[in-house]
């Protein structure tokens, strides 16, 4: 919820700068107040798929663009590559699938020596040829990093302790599937009459009611450092969270605010007799705040030319004042011509 929350404000802030950065300059951000706050949300939303069609005219915008491309493209390629990991992961827990599918294919399959699971595995299906046998868990590894192809075996069928016990050293490289086969489980054998079978009952009645048996499972599976998240079966969606984006939503961030401030420094310095004049007026907040609006809603006349001739300044002559006195207007038909006298 936090990452979503998060890119969300990201989204919502990276429109507002954009209007800020591009109102002034650009007739597609103009128009009614009403259409601003679409707008807001269309550019960056448009984004997304790449298909926004108003151009960008001012440098800090587009800067802000291609950073909120590259979040976009981020955001984009981990999200397909974490939905495919865990659809990859849920096909790979179909574990009667699987098996059938191993013996489909022909695949060698290996097992710990001196165990029933050879002639288990000959009653699944598989063909004793492709049983291969195997006695410490580096025999193991090293079978199944060669895979069947290079004289190894495609998995391996283990009890639950020592399928533990091996992914507990091995568990950045190998990952557990399907449903555990319910089979005959450890007992302890004693002769008639002994006087051990009480004790050892009593024992293992403390221990498991005690949870020491789970205290013992977890200090010798997890002594070699892996954890939960070191387990290839759950790397996937949830996985993903704020702190895996937090380095690029801080840059994001403060490279569009650096764009947005430096804007704003740059139009309170050029419009600084104005803002002054209105600061130090006799106006009440609400009305500077209104004049301040009001200037800032005007239009370049850089990038409006028409806009010159209404405001009194000549484009492309420094913004110079033009005098309108002696102006003629001729109409002809719908248009009108106005001459005008510019002064240094």
């Amino acid at each position: 919820m936090e990452l979503w929350l998060t890119i969300l404000a990201l989204f919502v802030f990276t429109g507002v700068s954009l209007w800020i950065l591009e109102h002034k300059f650009n007739k597609a951000f103009r128009g009614r107040p009403s259409g601003y706050l679409g707008l807001i949300f269309y550019i960056p939303f448009m984004s997304l798929v790449f298909a926004h069609r108003e151009k960008i005219v001012t440098n800090l915008a587009r800067v802000v663009v291609v950073v909120w491309i590259f979040v976009v493209l981020v955001l984009t390629s981990t999200y397909t590559a974490s939905l495919s990991a865990r659809l990859t992961t849920f096909k790979l827990q179909q574990g009667d699938t699987d098996v059938n599918t191993l013996i489909r294919n022909g695949d060698y399959v290996g097992c710990r020596e001196g165990t029933f699971l050879a002639e288990f595995l000959r009653r699944l299906g598989f063909h004793e040829s492709k049983i291969r046998i195997y006695k410490h868990p580096e025999e193991f590894d090293d079978a199944l990093s060669k895979g069947s192809e290079n004289g190894g075996v495609t998995a391996i069928f283990s009890s639950t302790p020592y399928a533990d016990l091996f992914l507990s050293k091995y568990c950045s490289k190998y990952m557990k599937f399907g449903s555990p086969y319910l089979t005959a489980g450890f007992a302890f054998g004693f002769p008639k009459g002994s006087p051990l079978v009480g004790d050892v009952s009593s024992a293992i009645t403390k221990l498991t009611d005690s949870h020491k048996i789970a205290e013992i499972k977890a200090h010798w599976i997890r002594k070699s450092g892996c954890n939960e998240d070191d387990d290839p079966s759950k790397v996937g969606w949830t996985n993903i969270g704020l702190k895996s984006f937090k380095v690029l939503f801080v840059v994001t961030g403060s490279v569009t605010g650096a764009a947005v401030l430096l804007f704003l420094a740059s139009f309170l310095y050029q419009h600084r007799v104005r803002v002054r004049e209105i600061y130090d007026s006799d106006n009440t907040f609400w009305l500077k705040m209104r004049a301040f609006g009001n200037l800032f809603d005007e239009k370049d006349p850089d990038f409006f030319p028409e806009s010159a001739i209404e405001m009194g300044l000549l484009p492309g002559h420094s913004n110079r004042q033009v005098m309108l006195d002696n102006m003629q207007v001729v109409h002809n038909n719908k248009r009108v011509m106005v001459r005008a006298f510019s002064i240094n």
